[in-house]
């Protein structure tokens, strides 16, 4: 897609008319999605990419690498989506949200090999598998299949065929998250799958009394390893996506709680920054019914 006139001199600028007329093409398509897009939401998207041009042009640029053609046109929606509200965190601004869009996709295009890319793009890809008895637990990796607000990329634990826990993340700028780092995996959904509890206290009793949780953290520090990023930053519960005060307990069990029991930090960027790998804990830092398990 190309824009082909002047751009507004400041990305808080409104968009010539010209401008605004190109852009309806693809807005066009998502009015016929009424599930998803109301007249409401499409006048705000406009409005949105209007003002942040200059960020919006940076993302089709980034979009317009082969590896990322399917994506683009098989979703009118998906070069937009960073413009909803509580898109990866409701404590990110508009600014934010295309910074961390824009690096997410920079970044895989320039780590990752073209044919893995395009595979993990396509279909989940298989990164581990352990087996117990009939059991068979695989971690996989690919685009979220629900919840494509919540991360960029998913690590999913699959019991038997059926994913029962999911880890989404994004690479994102460290100055998004108050970070000295370049690169920053920034976890926005840590969550077991609705109507599988049974399945996740079988597999954690597979995995030797390893959370689902803590599995999934450790495969992404794996990845950080291989793609050679150093520091993992997590939402708080309140700024996860689908967050409602009405659960706020198991929000803060999931997010809050955890990534503190993890050894995160809360920073003044109001996420859990931690390195990689984790910190080690002194035994005497571990709760009393954790002990045999650690």
């Amino acid at each position: 897609m190309s824009f082909g006139i002047a751009l507004p001199a400041h990305d808080n600028e409104p968009a010539p008319p010209r401008l605004l007329g190109a852009l309806l093409g693809p807005l066009s398509v998502l009015a016929c999605q009424k599930k998803m897009w109301s007249p409401q939401l499409l006048a705000g998207a406009l409005w949105r990419v209007a003002t942040n041009i200059r960020r919006h042009r940076r993302i089709l640029r980034v979009l317009r690498l082969p590896e990322y053609a399917c994506l683009a046109q098989g979703e009118a929606r998906f070069p937009f989506k960073y413009l909803t509200r509580g898109y990866l965190s409701w404590n990110l601004t508009v600014a934010e949200r295309a910074a961390c869009f824009e690096r997410h996709y920079l970044r895989l295009h320039e780590m990752l090999s073209s044919a893995f890319l395009l595979s993990i793009l396509k279909r989940d890809e298989t990164v581990l598998v352990l087996e117990d008895g009939e059991n068979r637990y695989e971690i996989t990796i690919g685009l979220p299949r629900d919840h494509d607000k919540e991360g960029e990329l998913s690590l999913n634990l699959v019991a038997n065929g059926q994913i029962i826990y999911i880890l989404s993340f994004t690479i994102v700028p460290g100055s998004t998250v108050h970070s000295a780092a370049e690169d920053v995996f920034l976890i926005s959904r840590l969550q077991g799958v609705k109507g599988f509890l049974k399945q996740v206290q079988s597999a954690t009793r597979a995995l030797y009394d390893v959370a689902p949780a803590a599995l999934l953290v450790a495969a992404l520090q794996g990845l950080g390893d291989a793609m050679n990023i150093g520091e993992i930053a997590c939402i708080r519960a309140q700024d996860q996506h689908s967050y409602s005060a009405e659960h706020d307990r198991p929000f803060r069990a999931n997010y809050d709680d955890f990534f503190v029991e993890l050894g995160a930090r809360k920073n003044e960027a109001e996420v859990y920054l931690t390195r990689i790998p984790l910190p080690e804990k002194s035994m005497l830092q571990v709760k009393q019914g954790h002990k045999l398990r650690t």
